[in-house]
């Protein structure tokens, strides 16, 4: 009865162990699969981040860019030509040509579909070549510049049949009786940043839309729904939406897209506009790479559960014969696990001579099992390191985890990750290693490296570019016309004082463009920092950055910087930007200090403040854009970065980089 009711109560332990070691062997698999998920959601997340970021930013340019013609425009001689036609008095016709010159100059060159002068009823008085017809959206464009009383650019609209075309309008209050408007044609000038997407992808899919009540209401054309754009709309999804600062950093949702798919998507709210930009990438790319991975650990959960049936029926019949088959079945699953395992799984004695290998390894490397057999496992290391082995030390028994190259049988190589622990079988002593081939991991990561590094040469060429046509052509242009209307000036007879006064008045408001041209054009691209080298590019910035914002800068250098490389010069300039621009937003103080130094082969910039801080938490990494432009800038350049911070007592950014 003794004997019985013990080989009961060990029955019942092996099927509860047999159990719960089963449910440990599935919960591994599913945290490991969970954790491959969150790596690849993270990666898409990123990426999808970086373009909504630099889409919404090229929008943000294209509007203020139609808010600055309009300017051009208000400040130009032919506001006073075309307040006397609104008036109804006479004008000469060679004023009415010279002003429709310009009209058909700005419809030219800046690709506006028309340019007209308009009354408040609506009527054409003066218009360009594109010009057919009046607009029945003329009239309500006209009273809201009016009403505003400044350059307005209208929001996307739709004109009425036949014509039905995608419209917008910038507008330009003349006195109180009418308008100029330029008249814009999205699908040319707006619509072609919405189209371009910088990697690869088949579902990749960037809108525009805005809020109307409760729909959302489409602002583009949709890849699945031609004929979309303010013609579609649904009904808001979400009950609870993000504020400002969410929306203008990249809400990042899980949702379903108007064609019902499930997707992954990023919103950003365009500053200074109530529309939206929305970039998403389909489930099924996102996670296709995890598609394999599923197939394999649901076989294995399976073939586990299986073994773990087949091994609890077993438990119920004879003790002995039992016993065998327990050992057996075991045996056998673990034999099987190993042998076919997607991960290469080898074993080796104490003195590192490989023992046992699995199919994976066999096919990993090239060797036949047998030769494998006949290797020491130092042989398979292309990097042959002092430290660490490729197995752990035989008198430790915890194991170890690190990364090396290794090399297969035609001299191949392939980057791997190992999982190296001491067993000890009948009393003898092994060492195990899994070696995972992490090839693709790292080329993922390079890819996205490469990515990110992309997208800021990208925009310091744009910047560049910009800065080439301000500086080249439109600030001449100004400064011709700064010339002109000197000249004009002088001519004036000394008793006409109001008119010579408004003149001078004019020719100071256009220095003043001129000025502001020529420091927006500084920023974008410091030539300074080319020809005169980063220590006097840094203390120009630095000086003109006080006279701006009324923030006493102390500019300290120590070094010889001559033969920093332009990379690095470019990093440092630009880190020093981004700084000095948040102690502006931020600091709330009337002093920063900038400090530059070239010692021991690295250069150190540490920009700091005594204000308001903040309580960082660690979390740096989760800042806005110009952090993450910060971070990835360093990145580039070999360098790191910090940042120390807490409330009331001010930041303080180091820069640390090798040259």
């Amino acid at each position: 009865m003794s004997d019985e009711r013990t080989s009961t109560r060990y029955r019942l332990i092996l099927m509860v162990s047999l159990t719960l070691g089963a449910l440990a062997m599935i919960a591994a698999v599913w945290w490991y699969y969970l954790r491959q998920r969150a790596a690849v959601e993270e990666t898409a997340v990123h990426e999808l981040l970086a373009i909504t970021a630099m889409q919404s930013a090229q929008i943000e340019h294209w509007r203020a860019g139609n808010i600055g013609s309009g300017g051009m425009i208000a400040a130009s001689w032919t506001m006073p030509i075309a307040r006397k036609i609104l008036a109804g008095q006479a004008v000469p016709e060679a004023d009415r040509e010279q002003m429709l010159a310009v009209f058909n100059a700005f419809e030219r060159e800046y690709l506006y579909s028309s340019v007209a002068l308009v009354d408040l009823q609506g009527r054409v008085l003066i218009g360009s070549s594109g010009s057919k017809e009046d607009s029945p959206r003329y009239q309500t464009i006209v009273q809201e510049a009016q009403r505003a009383g400044k350059v307005t650019l209208s929001d996307l609209y739709r004109e009425p049949p036949p014509s039905g075309r995608l419209r917008m309008a910038v507008s330009v209050p003349v006195a109180d009786s009418g308008a100029i408007v330029l008249n814009i044609n999205p699908s040319k000038t707006l619509y072609p940043y919405l189209s371009s997407w910088p990697s690869a992808s088949h579902t990749g899919e960037t809108t525009l839309f805005r809020i109307n009540g409760d729909y959302q209401e489409y602002l583009s054309e949709l890849r699945h729904a031609p004929g979309s754009a303010l013609n579609f709309r649904r009904r808001i999804q979400v009950e609870i939406t993000p504020g400002d600062r969410v929306l203008a950093a990249g809400w990042v949702r899980r949702t379903r897209d108007y064609r019902g798919v499930p997707v992954l998507a990023v919103i950003r709210r365009i500053q200074g506009s109530g529309w939206y930009v929305s970039t998403k990438v389909d489930d099924e790319e996102v996670y296709a790479p995890l598609t394999r991975l599923s197939w394999e650990l649901a076989l294995m959960v399976v073939l586990i559960a299986a073994a773990n049936s087949g091994g609890v029926g077993l438990l119920w019949r004879s003790q002995q014969l039992r016993a065998h088959r327990e050992h057996k079945a075991l045996a056998g699953h673990f034999d099987s696990l190993i042998r076919y395992a997607n991960d290469i799984i080898m074993l080796a004695d104490d003195q590192g001579r490989i023992v046992e290998a699995n199919q994976r390894a066999v096919q990993s490397f090239g060797y036949t099992e047998e030769e494998l057999k006949t290797l020491h496992t130092v042989s398979l290391r292309a990097d042959v390191p002092a430290q660490p082995p490729i197995w752990p030390d035989p008198k430790l028994d915890f194991g170890t985890r690190y990364e090396a190259v290794l090399r297969r049988k035609d001299g191949s190589t392939f980057r791997a990750e190992i999982s190296a622990r001491m067993i000890g079988v009948e009393g003898t002593r092994f060492c195990q290693a899994i070696i995972r081939d992490i090839g693709d991991r790292v080329r993922t990561e390079k890819e996205i490296k490469a990515l990110s590094a992309r997208l800021i040469n990208a925009q310091e060429a744009e910047r560049s570019r910009i800065a080439l046509e301000l500086h080249d052509d439109i600030n001449e242009q100004i400064v011709a016309l700064g010339i002109g209307m000197s000249n004009l000036t002088s001519q004036i007879p000394a008793g006409q004082k109001e008119a010579r006064e408004q003149c001078k008045r004019i020719e100071q408001n256009i220095a003043q463009v001129s000025e502001s041209i020529r420091r927006l054009s500084h920023e974008l691209h410091p030539a300074m920092l080319e020809h005169a080298g980063l220590a006097a590019a840094l203390r120009g910035y630095c000086s003109e950055f006080g006279l701006l914002t009324r923030i006493e800068v102390a500019c300290q250098t120590n070094g010889s910087f001559d033969s920093v490389p332009p990379d690095v010069a470019l990093c440092v300039f630009r880190v020093t930007q981004e700084a000095l621009q948040n102690v502006a937003k931020h600091a709330r103080v009337n002093q920063a200090e900038v400090d530059l130094t070239r010692a021991d082969g690295a250069i150190r910039l540490t920009v700091s403040d005594q204000g308001a801080g903040a309580e960082l938490n660690g979390a740096v990494t989760s800042a806005g854009l110009g952090l993450v432009s910060i971070k990835e800038r360093t990145r580039l350049v070999g360098g790191t970065f910090e940042i120390q911070s807490a409330p009331q007592r001010g930041t303080r950014l180091t820069l640390n980089i090798p040259a």
